[in-house]
């Protein structure tokens, strides 16, 4: 490749980039259904409410429906239901008459999406060679241009100067959501179902095991301040 003019070497990088974003999206369908199944089975129910809205904000205040109500899977028809409910998330916006945002399961998948997505470019040009990111550098910039940048300086501006090479993690995010928000729900729930309870049951073993460790713990303390107490006639020292 570092022989090809600059040029060549661009539109194939633009074709291999269209590839990445092809095989990012079935590496994210792939984990997506037991992310579903998984929240499904341990999120609750929220509304927002806005009677105590003051006057001057306007973002309403999130509320679980009854204590502890899970999630019903009968009440999703199409995963685009399930994306309008709340994930429990608040967070500031520091925006005026709306200062606060509640987060959808929307904004929480569209943003891992995004994340996986702008990985996989950055690592597709982390892996190229530091003889073509130079190359391009060179015809693009200058002959001094690597005397004062590192890799990952050169790779974040040629991702901003060059067209071809524009980070669109956000549009593919966006229209993989658009595609996911359509299809049928409990086919998704199913495909990951096994998946998520697994994970359920890791989590369960790493639980009972953690209070198992400080059930010993307390148990060796005890029996630790016992001798000290017998040894000196007096209570074992707070400090």
């Amino acid at each position: 490749m570092i022989n090809m003019d600059s040029t060549l070497i661009i539109k194939k990088i633009e074709r291999d980039l269209d590839e990445v974003a092809e095989q990012t999206e079935t590496e994210i369908m792939q984990l997506f259904s037991s992310l579903l199944s998984y929240d499904l089975m341990t999120g609750v129910k929220y509304y927002v409410s806005h009677e105590f809205d003051p006057p001057w904000d306007f973002s309403g205040t999130l509320f679980r429906c009854q204590i502890d109500e899970n999630f019903n899977l009968a009440d999703y028809e199409k995963v685009e239901e399930f994306l309008e409910e709340y994930t429990g998330n608040t967070v500031a916006t520091y925006s005026s008459h709306y200062g606060l945002f509640h987060e959808t399961y929307r904004e929480k998948y569209s943003d891992w999406f995004e994340e996986q997505y702008r990985n996989a470019h950055y690592d597709y040009f982390n892996k190229l060679g530091n003889e073509v990111l130079e190359l391009l550098a060179v015809k693009i910039y200058n002959d001094d241009y690597m005397e004062t940048n590192d890799m990952h300086d050169l790779i974040y501006e040629l991702i901003s100067d060059i067209e071809e090479f524009e980070d669109m993690s956000i549009i593919h995010a966006n229209n993989l959501c658009s595609k996911i928000s359509e299809m049928d729900f409990l086919l998704i729930y199913k495909l990951g179902e096994s998946e998520a309870k697994e994970r359920l049951l890791q989590e369960q073993v790493k639980r009972e095991k953690t209070k198992d460790e400080r059930d010993t713990f307390r148990k060796r303390w005890l029996l630790l301040e016992k001798k000290y107490r017998l040894a000196y006639q007096k209570p074992f020292p707070k400090k």
